[in-house]
């Protein structure tokens, strides 16, 4: 009792201790749908991003569409929101470098007029002025970039130029680079692209302002951009708008221009796996950055111009040294794709915009203390993960969705494997929702299976369940088992053969899978069921009730053991209940049990945190780490989740991961404790090593 006492005090304290936020990254502002810009001004004191989205409703039986942009400007120091402003519809922005403009590009497209840029205070939300953009007749300019000069006296756009009486596939003919007086909105030079097939992109100034530059790429419709091609970054003279030199850099598409302190010009765009990096007078290439096969569309150069933040679509930041070419530093705070990046000049911070709706600002000064690394990506197809685990030796990992399973070799690096459900002829009922709730992956490796259900919307205790198992290095269906309907609850062994099921929260019943017979029943005690697991030998089946805990011996349907707690969460190795929620059911409130044998076992610790409930509950095979997922800052509203992970033999609290993403609910660990899988938004896991696992950050 002594050495007990000194460990319950220990999980106690460090399980009460809020999840720190990531040292490097704190939330800024939040839109219900993707950023898809942010902007910093000059000094780094105020952030200015946007969202846009489109919604439909039947309105007196016909179908209405509407759509909506917001812009919100913040403090980066503080977060504290200066202005919000809405629009039917909201393209690109710009920030004047003093933080008071915000220039708003506003698509014509959406209400069939003219492209407008509209001006406004950023502090008291009026409008300033609109830039005087005047078209020929039957000819349409789409502005896509917009960019303030370093003293903010002008503002360049970039358009692309449209022929509305030609068909789709020669509307496009040429672009356009203006210049405007930010002070009054009227035009001060305008560059022309030639031939007609190219447009402009990526605009920028030079940090003394004399100069400005675009690159010109080459446009079809649609566009087919090829493996290999050039575009060309044509550099023009401010006061006068001459042109000043026009050069050919090997590069498909440019995603982004920046001149560097110095006056040198750099184009960065990504070419077949890598983001390349050419000297945008001479062509030369500097550097090809090795982006893991993962598209970088968001690019941005630091103000000293040494590094470069290139933003994947595996939701990771990746900071680059442009004098070595080699990756300095890689965070991943966002849950989804990175849709928007910009550095703040005047302090070493970082602004990053998601399809997760979050602006979030990094800290640069948090001094890196381990080589840079990133957890392991796992691609799929199909719909987001609602389950996972990993197989007993830990070289394979299994997922499921609505579709059905996945199936990846940790020990190559190819697709998964995916073992479909089909659908029934004609789809499924209106009233009815359906999805993979269980998988199984044999020990041996060699079959997989799952149990689909479907679900009555109008009564969710409707549920028909049907079990399927695949052999897993063919993917043919060998075997398909109806269940009774009124069967709540069910479980697989994990040799794949054997389906357990309750029927009326109290009678467990056996079917063989592969013959589809009934092979023994019995009745629980417990007066409702709410989950059945097997032990890890397939040995033992438990049940997991609102009152007790009950478990038996497959073999005979004996009851080996009973334990007053609420809700089973764990099995120990050897079959017995290792960890469950507390028996008065507190949310967040989880027991550790130890016994010698199943007659006798006693609570070890009582971990209580806050009084968020746990979404996801996942234990090492051998019982010694504990995952946990929650809402982030007791918000069940939001998106955000985070995982908390325990060592079961000390009590300390081993780390967080706090920005997974949408999907992080759904989690698998390891038979050995050192990998946690972690579904991210969208139809990507992510393996993350334990043991650069610290709390309040990952490395």
């Amino acid at each position: 009792m002594r050495n007990l006492v000194p460990f319950l005090v220990l999980m106690f304290t460090v399980s009460c201790g809020y999840c720190a936020e990531t040292p490097e990254w704190r939330l800024l502002t939040k839109f219900s749908f993707m950023v898809n810009h942010a902007v910093a001004s000059a000094g780094g004191k105020t952030v200015a991003s946007s969202s846009s989205w489109g919604e439909s409703r039947e309105v007196n039986g016909r179908r209405e569409s509407k759509s909506t942009g917001l812009v919100k400007i913040c403090e980066s120091e503080t977060g504290r929101e200066l202005q919000s402003l809405t629009f039917a519809n909201v393209g690109n922005i710009a920030l004047s470098p003093d933080g008071a403009v915000v220039a708003v590009q506003l698509p014509g497209r959406v209400t069939e007029a003219k492209d407008e840029v509209q001006l406004w205070d950023a502090f008291t939300g009026k409008l300033l002025r609109s830039l005087d953009i005047t078209e020929m007749p039957g000819m349409k300019q789409e502005v896509k970039e917009l960019v303030y000069s370093p003293n903010g006296k002008l503002l360049a756009t970039t358009a692309i130029l449209i022929d509305e009486k030609q068909k789709s596939n020669e509307r496009w003919v040429g672009s356009v680079v203006q210049l405007w007086d930010a002070s009054t909105g009227k035009l001060q030079h305008e560059m022309r692209s030639e031939p007609p097939l190219t447009a402009y992109e990526a605009v920028a100034f030079s940090a003394d302002g004399q100069q400005l530059a675009a690159a010109l790429v080459a446009t079809r419709w649609p566009v087919p951009w090829t493996p290999k091609g050039s575009c060309e970054v044509c550099s023009w003279d401010v006061q006068s708008g001459a042109l000043l030199r026009k050069q050919s850099v090997p590069l498909r598409r440019v995603e982004m221009l920046a001149f560097t302190p110095e006056g040198g010009l750099l184009a960065m765009g990504q070419v077949e796996n890598n983001l390349q990096v050419c000297d945008g007078k001479t062509g030369q290439l500097l550097h090809a950055l090795d982006c893991n096969a993962l598209n970088s569309h968001n690019v941005a150069l630091s103000p000293d111009g040494k590094t470069l933040a290139a933003g994947s679509t595996d939701s990771v930041i990746r900071l680059w040294s442009l004098e070595t070419g080699q990756l300095q530093r890689t965070f991943w705070g966002h849950g989804q794709w990175i849709t928007a990046l910009t550095f703040l000049s005047g302090r070493k911070a970082l602004v990053s915009g998601g399809q997760d709706g979050g602006v979030k600002l990094w800290d640069l000064t948090t001094p890196s203390n381990q080589p840079a690394r990133e957890p392991r990506l796992l691609t799929g197809v199909g719909s987001s993960f609602n389950s996972s685990a990993f197989a007993a030796d830990g070289s394979m990992l299994i997922a499921s969705n609505s579709g059905g399973v996945l199936l990846w070799d940790l020990n190559k690096p190819a697709l998964p494997r995916g073992f479909s459900v089909p659908r029934p002829p004609g789809g499924f009922p209106k009233n009815e929702f359906s999805m993979v709730t269980t998988i199984t992956l044999s020990v041996d490796k060699q079959e997989v299976a799952a149990i689909f259900s479907a679900y009555a919307d109008e009564d969710i205790d409707k549920v028909h369940n049907t079990a399927r198992l695949w052999n897993a290095q063919s993917g043919q269906l060998s075997a398909t088992l109806a269940l009774p309907d009124g069967h709540d609850w069910v479980a697989i062994s994990p040799d794949c053969h054997t389906v357990a099921a309750i029927k009326g929260n109290q009678t467990v019943s056996l079917w063989n899978l592969v013959t589809g017979k009934l092979i023994r029943s019995w009745k629980s005690q417990n007066k409702r069921v709410a989950g059945l697991m097997f032990s890890r030998d397939g040995t033992r089946l438990a049940a997991s009730g609102t009152e007790s805990v009950e478990w038996w011996d497959v073999a005979t349907g004996q009851q080996l053991g009973t334990l007053a707690a609420s809700g089973l969460l764990a099995l120990s190795p050897e079959g017995r209940p290792l960890l469950t929620g507390a028996s008065k059911g507190v949310e967040g409130a989880f027991v550790v049990w130890r016994g010698a044998n199943d007659k006798i076992l006693k609570p070890l610790a009582k971990l209580t945190v806050e009084r968020d409930p746990w979404q996801r509950i996942a234990i090492s095979a051998d019982g010694t780490v504990l995952a946990a997922s929650r809402h982030r800052n007791n918000d069940l509203n939001s998106n955000d989740m985070e995982v908390r992970l325990w060592d079961l033999r000390t009590g300390e609290l081993i780390g967080c991961v706090a920005e997974p993403g949408i999907s992080s609910h759904c989690l698998a660990l390891s038979p050995d404790g050192k990998t946690l899988a972690v579904p991210t938004g969208g139809v990507m896991i992510r393996l993350y090593d334990i043991s650069q696992i610290r709390v309040g950050t990952v490395r």
